[in-house]
């Protein structure tokens, strides 16, 4: 038996939203193709090498990034970058699964109303908490990359 890496949902939401890029990519427009959408910049690791986390970034001098984003400012950004093309979407951070809750949510929103391809980059000590992986896989995340190196 084959062993498939995408599921049929997944390979037929990358198959359409590819289909969708070729005419405006012919007739020159531009538009972003994939977007990372920052759900926090709290991490509960210190990785040395990192310097997207909260701590990191107000070193550097960065305003505003203790600030979070609602559940609903999360879903008016997919809708925003949605209505601007974009059709791939990574939920980032930080550690984006520190914020359980809204994190599912804007999973859900991006992948089921807007059929928005979502991946999920994490150092992964999170997402073995009871139910999350299922509550992932419900709100129709398409991939999920754990850091080893965390």
């Amino acid at each position: 038996m084959k062993q498939e890496i995408f599921s049929r949902r997944t390979r037929d939401k990358i198959r359409g939203n590819l289909v969708q890029y070729v005419k405006p990519l012919i007739m020159g427009k531009k538009f972003p193709v994939w977007a990372y959408l920052f759900v926090t910049r709290n991490c509960n690791l210190a990785c040395t090498y990192c310097h997207v986390n909260r701590k990191a970034c107000e070193k550097m001098g960065m305003q505003g990034a203790s600030v979070e984003m609602s559940s609903d400012e999360l879903k008016e950004a997919i809708d925003k970058l949605y209505s601007l093309g974009t059709r791939y979407i990574s939920f980032f951070g930080g550690e984006p699964t520190l914020r359980r809750k809204e994190l599912v949510e804007a999973i859900k929103h991006a992948s089921k109303k807007r059929n928005i391809f979502t991946q999920l980059p994490t150092n992964g000590t999170t997402i073995l908490q009871p139910r999350y992986i299922e509550q992932l896989g419900e709100a129709q995340l398409d991939m999920v990359d754990i850091s080893l190196d965390s």
